[in-house]
């Protein structure tokens, strides 16, 4: 079996499905795709248990540009993580947001780092 990524229009057939109450795996059967593939999506990109498909391909995109192991905080993972500082979060929480949603694995210990000394690299 080929491994291929989800496109957009699967994700709106995902998210009309949804609206309608079909389970997983009917919508798995529906569009092609095994019910882990589709148990996955739903739930990586998810926010607020709401799922939409143009913020799923976002969070898509955006993980996708991101290294997987990144040990040092720049490029836009260093955007998210100043962002997110702005907005109240605590480097626990921004290090869980990265993992949940990028799929980046930064430890809160680098974000303190990252705090005390930001160009520092």
């Amino acid at each position: 079996m080929t491994r291929r990524q989800l496109t957009l229009g699967e994700r709106y057939q995902i998210s009309w499905h949804l609206e309608k109450n079909f389970e997983q795996y009917e919508i798995a059967e529906k569009i092609g795709f095994s019910e882990s593939t589709i148990s996955k999506e739903i739930r990586r990109n998810s926010l607020d248990n709401t799922y939409d498909p143009d913020v799923a391909q976002f969070l898509c995109d955006v993980r996708k540009s991101f290294p997987r192991k990144a040990r040092v905080i720049v490029g836009e993972v260093e955007e998210f993580v100043i962002y997110t500082l702005k907005c109240g979060s605590v480097p626990e929480q921004i290090s869980q947001l990265l993992e949940k949603h990028f799929g980046v694995n930064i430890s809160t210990t680098a974000i303190y780092n990252f705090i005390h000394h930001p160009f520092e690299g």
